[in-house]
């Protein structure tokens, strides 16, 4: 059960990405998350960095996109300056938004990516659909409300997770 919740990478941020690992994996699309993996939660724009970021992706030849569940106009804002494809209010772990970027890009799931920083959401929802997952460290502490609940479900099941000697979060870093 908790096995969906393991991440088949796990990093401190996105900057530290090793394309190759995504290369090798023969990834085509990188599904990423916003809030707390690439900017903190109430940092409402993209930045310079971010931007090198997914031109280095795209220079690999992996498409990306931005998946969150927050709603269109923050993920709209964020996305002025990438200009990338975007779902908002994707309903992450649920099945149907996987389903909708893998129709939309034409791709298998095995050939997705999705780099996040939840376990419950980003992990268990790419995870469950068969796509390669990539557990990145939270940006800020601070996290929405609804987010909060979330937190606390993922230290039990990474309290499980490491006690199982399955996945040790802060320690199995690439």
């Amino acid at each position: 059960m908790f096995k969906k919740f393991i991440p088949d990478l796990y990093i401190k941020s996105y900057k530290d990405l090793n394309l190759d690992v995504l290369k090798d994996a023969q990834i085509k699309l990188l599904l990423c998350d916003v809030d707390n993996t690439l900017v903190a939660h109430d940092e409402p724009n993209s930045n310079d960095e971010i931007k090198q970021f997914f031109n280095k992706v795209e220079k690999m030849g992996i498409k990306c996109c931005l998946v969150s569940n927050n709603t269109y106009e923050r993920v709209n804002l964020f996305n002025k300056q990438l200009g990338l494809k975007m779902y908002s209010f994707a309903k992450k772990p649920f099945k149907k938004i996987y389903q909708q970027i893998a129709k939309d890009y034409q791709v298998e799931y095995h050939q997705m990516a999705c780099l996040g920083d939840q376990l419950l959401t980003d992990i268990f929802g790419g995870n469950r659909m068969g796509c390669f997952t990539i557990l990145c460290d939270p940006i800020a502490n601070k996290d929405l409300f609804s987010t909060k609940f979330n937190r606390f479900v993922e230290k039990i099941i990474l309290h499980h997770l490491a006690k199982t000697k399955q996945f040790i979060k802060g320690e199995s870093y690439e």
